[in-house]
Formats: structure tokens, C-alpha cells, sequence
């Protein structure tokens, strides 16, 4: 059934300046969407609690969109300053707000981004996973560039053969029980005699053991810089 002359026309003149065929749908639906009542915009309002994530400035923001339906009149920018101490999910934030005195929406706004820009700072040098990460990473360096120092620690030659596959202390050195012909003494080839000496080994082991030590003590001080 066709609609009246004067009803067409009151229709399409409600009809915003866009085709005709888009914007239908949206007018047809205005007349029978139930439209919500004070009590419940207000109601809307105190239920609304902060998200988890969602910055103060945009809960805030949208505590402000909300309000005009509530008819609060010259209280509105106090109900919407005071929904914030109880929607907040900080609690730390919430006492912070209640010790203003006499503040305005813009104060908690102001206190409440400060203090969550505090609490994002301290959590990135309180993360445990990481501070386990680069301790564990500093200790398996040390461990493995020592391990390193004492397989590159050079083994020094037999004082009594001058071969530096074993020590002078092998029970199967050669010439352990030869005779030098130089200086006719048991326990050493002519030809090592007076090169290498009992004692000069040692000193070649300590040598070495305090230039290793010195490395890892600079590289551990570097890793911890």
C-alpha cells in the first residue's frame, strides 16, 4: 500500500543530501529504535569501568560522550570528574585521585597519565624474564671464554726430550733414564741440555695462568659495563 502524498513527501524531505537508496534503511530504523531512558544512561555510565589496556585520556574521553545523555545539567562535569575513582582499574591511581583536594577533571586526568607513565617505566627495568636472560647470557660467556683460556693455554715441552706431547713427568719419557752426554747427568738428552730448565717450565705455566686471568677479568668487567 502506497504511502500518502504527504507522508511521502515529510519522508523524503527527512532524507539527508546522499542517494536515496543508502540512506533509507537508516531512516526507516530512527522511528523504532527504542530510545534509552535517563535512569538507564546514567546507569550506563556508572557501570562503565575502565579497559584492560585503555589509557586514562580515552576512558576519560569516553566518560565525556556519555554524559550528555544523563541530563546531569550543571553537575555533569562533576559526574564525569568522579567516575573515574571508581571506574579506574589502577588502584594505585584511585588513591592517588581521592588525596587531590578540590580537583577538577582536568587534575585526575593529568595525575592519572603521570602515574601510569611511571608505572610503565618501572616495569621495564623490573622484567624478570630479561634481567634472568642477560645475567644467564654473562655467565655462559665468562664460563665458555674461560673454558676457552684453558684450551688455548700452550703446554710446555718436555725439559727432558724437549717434545711437548707430555711433560717431563711421563713415566714413558725416553729420556728419562738417558745420560747427557754435555754434562754427563742422568734424566735429560744432550740436546735439550741448558735450553729448557726444571724451572723455567713453571715459569712459562704461571706465565701463562696470569696473562689468561687478566683476560677474563677485563672481559667480565666489559660484559658488566
Amino acid at each position: 500500500m502506497p504511502f500518502p502524498p504527504k507522508a511521502n513527501g515529510l519522508f523524503y524531505n527527512s532524507l539527508p543530501p546522499e542517494s536515496i537508496y543508502n540512506a533509507t534503511p537508516t531512516a526507516l530504523e530512527q522511528p523504532f529504535t527504542p530510545k534509552m531512558t535517563v535512569c538507564e544512561e546514567r546507569q550506563s555510565l556508572r557501570k562503565r569501568y575502565q579497559f584492560p589496556e585503555e589509557p586514562v585520556d580515552r576512558y576519560v574521553a569516553a566518560l565525556s560522550e556519555m554524559a550528555p545523555n544523563c541530563a546531569f545539567g550543571p553537575l555533569e562535569n562533576e559526574m564525569v570528574r568522579d567516575q573515574p575513582i571508581e571506574g579506574i582499574s589502577s588502584e594505585g591511581i584511585r588513591e592517588r585521585l581521592l588525596s587531590i583536594p578540590d580537583f577538577t577533571l582536568e587534575k585526575p586526568l593529568t595525575a592519572s597519565q603521570q602515574m601510569e607513565i611511571a608505572k610503565k617505566d618501572a616495569a621495564l627495568f623490573s622484567i624478570p624474564d630479561l634481567t634472568a636472560a642477560v645475567q644467564s647470557t654473562e655467565s655462559t660467556s665468562f664460563s665458555s671464554f674461560r673454558g676457552t683460556g684453558d684450551l688455548l693455554r700452550p703446554t710446555p715441552p718436555c725439559f727432558r726430550c724437549g717434545r711437548a706431547s707430555h711433560l717431563a713427568s711421563c713415566s714413558n719419557c725416553h729420556a728419562k733414564h738417558a745420560r747427557c752426554r754435555k754434562r754427563d747427568k742422568l734424566g735429560h738428552f744432550a740436546q735439550v741440555c741448558g735450553s729448557v730448565k726444571p724451572s723455567s717450565q713453571h715459569e712459562v705455566v704461571h706465565s701463562v695462568s696470569a696473562v689468561c686471568f687478566t683476560d677474563i677479568r677485563r672481559y667480565h668487567i666489559k660484559t658488566q659495563c
